[in-house]
């Protein structure tokens, strides 16, 4: 294979909470190719903002 179209995959279990108008991923990550990554923890924060209303 040509170098950086190596096959990669993974597996994630996560869980997702919602606070203080935030939502909040937590997940762990585990490689299932010899070229992806062993383990990993992965965490996010996204915020929801209403940017256009619609006209009434």
């Amino acid at each position: 294979a040509q170098l950086g179209t190596e096959d990669l995959s993974e597996a994630r279990f996560g869980v997702q909470l919602m606070a203080a108008g935030l939502r909040f991923d937590l997940a762990g990550t585990k490689g299932l190719t010899k070229f992806s990554p062993r383990s990993g923890i992965i965490f996010g924060v996204t915020k929801d903002i209403k940017t256009f209303t619609p006209v009434q």
